[in-house]
Parts: C-alpha cells; structure tokens; sequence
C-alpha cells in the first residue's frame, strides 16, 4: 500500500504548494519574511489556477525566481513532482502497519478468538481504535512529509531532506510542534480506517465462506 504513494505523491506535492501559493485573500503574516516578500514580489496573484495547473507548470520547470514561494534550486520536472517521495512512502508505510496491524488483535480483544462472526459496531470500534493509534503515533511524520514536499520550508526554513526536517521542527518550535494537528488526524483515521477495515474484514470473511463450486467429471459419475 505504501507503493501508491508513487501515485498519489505529485497530488500531495501540488496540495502543499497551493496551500503555499500567495493569494488575493492572504495576508503573508504566518511569522515568516519570506511570505511576505513573496507577495509583495508577486503582486498577491495565484502561481497556480488548480492542482492539475501546478502539476503542470512542476514538469514544465517554471520557476518564478523572484518569488520565494518556489526557489530558483526548487526541484522541477519529473523530480519536482516526487519532491517528498520517501517521505510518503515511510508516512504511509507506517500508518499500515498500525491500521492494519492493530485491527485483527484489537477485535479479538473486543469479540474474543471463538468461531463467531464479529457485528459491525465491534469492527467500526476495531479500526477506529487502530486508525486512532495509528494517526496519534505518525503524526511526527506526517508533519514532516509535509514539509519536506514544501518549496519553503516550515515559516521560511529551508530544509535538507526528511530528517532534516525533524531537527529544524524540534529545534525552531520544540518537539511538540511534531503532535499539532493531531486532533483533526485522529478524526480523519478514526473514520477513514474504522469503514475501509470493516468492509475489507467482512469481504474477507465473504470469501472465506462462500464455496468454490466445481465439480470434476469423475465427481459427477460418482455423484449419479
């Protein structure tokens, strides 16, 4: 499952820079010098129209070098649009092993190991309890995912890679910093886990009981 991220990367890096992006309506006072200049450089005009439009212009390797929104060294191309890819992968890699990890032993401790099909409600709990752990423990890495696909680093910090990332976070805001957001996270996972395991056990446990029906002539013969 970590390996969609190659897909789904480009999209996380567009979302990030057009949430970066100087517009109409923002003011640049996010304690950062760089948004500010930014928008006094860019006369507070959109760089891009929609995330297919920044996608675009990434492999196009346009660059507005006046704006720090993006810098003149800021990776373009093919690589522009997998900016944070490792990133991706380990943030993906490791809400599974918590999501997906967790759910089987978190729903025997609710339903217990008998032979008995566990009810909805007990799977809901499962994966939300799992999606929960999961988005509690990860949130130091999905901060920093986050702004590892960033043109700008976090309030104007230029960051050198991932782990870089973690260092600058920690030293600039303290380590708290890693956990904010956490509430809205563990909202998300809670309800995007507890519905995609409780459809995903009950599909498993669809297949596991419905009969492979086929029969061989010689069982036929010995049938009549």
């Amino acid at each position: 499952m970590a390996g969609a991220a190659v897909f789904t990367n480009p999209f996380d890096v567009a979302k990030v820079r057009m949430q970066l992006q100087v517009s109409d309506g923002m003011q640049g006072k996010v304690g950062s010098d760089a948004l500010e200049q930014g928008e006094a450089s860019s006369g507070g005009k959109k760089l891009y129209k929609n995330v297919f439009d920044c996608i675009s212009k990434t492999l196009q390797s346009e660059v507005l070098p006046k704006a720090p929104i993006l810098r003149p060294d800021a990776a373009q191309g093919i690589e522009g649009t997998q900016r944070g890819l490792t990133a991706a992968i380990i943030r993906e890699g490791s809400k599974n092993f918590f999501r997906i990890g967790l759910f089987e032993p978190v729903l025997d401790q609710l339903h217990g190991t008998e032979h008995r099909t566990a009810p909805v409600w007990k799977r809901l709990v499962a994966g939300g309890i799992s999606g929960a752990v999961g988005a509690m423990i990860c949130n130091p890495i999905e901060i920093a995912s986050s702004v590892a696909v960033s043109s700008v680093g976090y309030q104007g910090y230029k960051y050198k890679g991932f782990i870089d990332s973690f260092r600058v976070i920690t030293k600039q805001e303290g380590a708290a910093a890693l956990w904010l957001g956490t509430g809205i996270s563990t909202i998300r996972s809670i309800l995007a886990t507890s519905a995609n395991m409780t459809v995903n056990s009950i599909r498993q446990g669809v297949c596991h009981l419905t009969p492979v029906l086929t029969s061989s002539p010689q069982q036929g013969e010995a049938a009549a």
